[in-house]
């Protein structure tokens, strides 16, 4: 769900994000820089759990979010969907927000867009001094985890003999790929097809986060070719096929949560770390299910019951 540098865009959508209150969101303003700092890891503290712009990461925070609130964090408040990691990032640093559920290998690349392809666990150990120089806390991270994928139809998989995405360097020139505006300079996502895998498309299309616009942009062939996340549950009942990634330029997948260091106190951290200890790849894909069509789950009831159900 996912890199780049911040950039002009990301500077210009923190100072916007002061208006955002989100939707769903149980507080009507952005927090001061201060808030959720007490050192004393006291239930009252103020702590903020925001949420990038697609369901997944919406309902993610809520889920954490909750679990704080059930082991007697009193005062928490969500503010989903306020954008692209572009506009989240920068929010997180300057204490707009608190925490944020991130994906471990795309949060690497956005804060050093030179890393590189890691493991898991490297990526991990190379994230977390980033992080700390920046006054972030990465917690641990969890097996749960959706990477960004590129994919095609069954039926032009079939025609052209699709199962790579080095396979599409056949058919590259003539097509044209969709995906989120900012995937276009994403060394995850259509800049690194090119960086990795040598490959040029006719177009890109901006549509949005694997959301309604690139499933019908790739049902309709107004795209070839698109980003989607691995965990979607279309994949199967809208018969996508995932391409192999040889390279694994896109990087781990692993869902990881990231606080301000003054609110990452032992008894939050432990919350947290319970949540994603918890947390399983099956479980983003029935979150996936539950909040798209033709369900459309609110994303706090979805959140509300797996965290009942799990007793976080």
């Amino acid at each position: 769900m996912r890199r780049s540098s911040a950039g002009a865009i990301g500077a210009a959508a923190l100072v916007g994000l002061a208006g955002l209150t989100g939707c769903g969101s149980s507080s009507s303003s952005p927090p001061s820089p201060s808030a959720g700092s007490s050192s004393s890891g006291g239930t009252s503290s103020a702590i903020v759990v925001g949420s990038q712009n697609f369901p997944e990461s919406e309902t993610l925070a809520y889920v954490y979010a909750d679990a704080l609130k059930a082991a007697g964090f009193t005062n928490v408040t969500v503010k989903p969907n306020l954008g692209s990691r572009e506009v989240t990032a920068p929010a997180l640093q300057a204490g707009q927000i608190d925490m944020i559920p991130e994906y471990l290998g795309n949060y690497l690349v956005f804060l050093d867009p030179n890393a590189g392809v890691l493991s898991v666990a490297q990526t991990d150990a190379t994230l977390k001094p980033l992080a700390a120089k920046k006054g972030l806390t990465v917690a641990n991270y969890s097996q749960a985890a959706d990477s960004d994928a590129i994919a095609v139809t069954q039926a032009n998989a079939d025609k052209y003999h699709l199962s790579s995405i080095a396979d599409l360097s056949s058919v590259a020139g003539q097509w044209t790929f969709g995906g989120p505006q900012e995937c276009q300079t994403r060394v995850t996502c259509f800049a690194g097809l090119e960086q990795y895998y040598g490959l040029h498309f006719k177009a890109f299309k901006a549509l949005d986060e694997d959301g309604p616009l690139t499933v019908s942009a790739l049902q309709n062939g107004d795209v070839q070719a698109a980003r989607i996340f691995s965990s979607d549950a279309t994949i199967a009942s809208d018969h996508f096929k995932v391409l192999a990634d040889p390279k694994d330029f896109q990087g781990a997948g692993n869902i990881v949560p990231v606080l301000r260091t003054p609110v990452a106190t032992p008894q939050v951290l432990a919350v947290v770390n319970k949540v994603s200890a918890a947390l399983t790849t099956a479980d983003l894909v029935s979150f996936n299910t539950q909040t798209g069509a033709p369900a459309h789950e609110d994303p706090t009831q979805v959140a509300s019951a797996y965290v009942k159900a799990r007793n976080l």
